[in-house]
């Protein structure tokens, strides 16, 4: 039966394997419980990667968690702009609670088929949806790259072409959103000039930076820090790999490489 179930999930985005392909599989997509945080619900693991990342005590301690808690208020409508399997979609939805609603973008398609399965596996929670899109500064289409945990590409032959939308565009549609979460993967920029409109009206976020992959796009830390109008901000910081420690956020302290997870209010 399962196997039969990623046959049909793996051929829904363009993928076909055949019974002697999977046969020789070591990874067979499963059901995990979560329990922290105040949020209870079911989770596929869908594979090898995802069996490693979404363990449930390294969530408890990660830092991001507990300060999307802080953010994140009950009535708010949150936008998070890469939701890859969901996880942090379904906790997000939690928080905001039953007045409260979370709209994910996913690119990757296969990620937005599992994404979407989480809500299947969870018929309590109603205030979340997701799209297969990724954010972007335009309405259209873009090339993202193959593996699951994927980024806009550039010049490689081997990619995916999903449509794009813009956060504004959302906003009207789904919104008025008061917190928005991006997870690009150095795109942020791009997102962030889609959401001109949005961040006008000073919503809280919760942005992870990618400050060596923005270059790759021809972008900065300071012009992310000048399309969110960063003097009227304050907040918290991750400074990974250490996803446990959270510090005073204090731009003049950014570090030159590396990712970081900000976590902004309006002042």
């Amino acid at each position: 039966m399962m196997k039969k179930i990623l046959q049909t999930m793996l051929r829904s985005v363009g993928y076909e394997i055949h019974r002697t392909q999977l046969a020789r599989s070591e990874f067979v997509p499963f059901v995990r419980r979560f329990a922290f945080m105040g949020s209870d619900f079911d989770f596929w693991i869908a594979n090898p990667d995802a069996k490693g990342w979404y363990n449930e005590e390294d969530c408890k301690k990660e830092g991001e968690f507990k300060e999307l808690k802080r953010l994140i208020k009950s009535g708010d409508r949150v936008l998070e702009v890469g939701s890859h399997h969901g996880l942090t979609g379904i906790v997000c939805a939690n928080y905001a609670g039953s007045s409260g609603a979370v709209l994910g973008l996913e690119a990757h398609p296969l990620n937005a088929l599992i994404a979407q399965a989480q809500i299947g596996l969870n018929p309590s929670i109603q205030n979340l949806r997701f799209i297969n899109a990724a954010g972007a500064d335009h309405e259209g289409t873009v090339r993202i790259s193959v593996w699951h945990n994927s980024s806009v590409i550039i010049n490689e032959e081997t990619y995916v072409e999903v449509p794009t939308r813009m956060g504004d565009r959302l906003d009207s549609e789904y919104g008025p959103f008061s917190v928005l979460k991006i997870d690009v993967e150095g795109f942020e920029t791009a997102v962030l000039k889609g959401c001109k409109e949005l961040l006008w009206r000073r919503p809280r976020l919760a942005i992870e930076v990618h400050i060596d992959a923005l270059a790759k796009y021809g972008s900065s830390v300071a012009e992310v820090f000048d399309l969110i109008d960063i003097a009227h901000y304050e907040g918290t910081i991750i400074i990974r790999p250490d996803y446990i420690t959270v510090r005073q956020f204090d731009r003049t302290e950014m570090p030159a490489a590396g990712i970081v997870n900000l976590f902004l209010s309006p002042h």
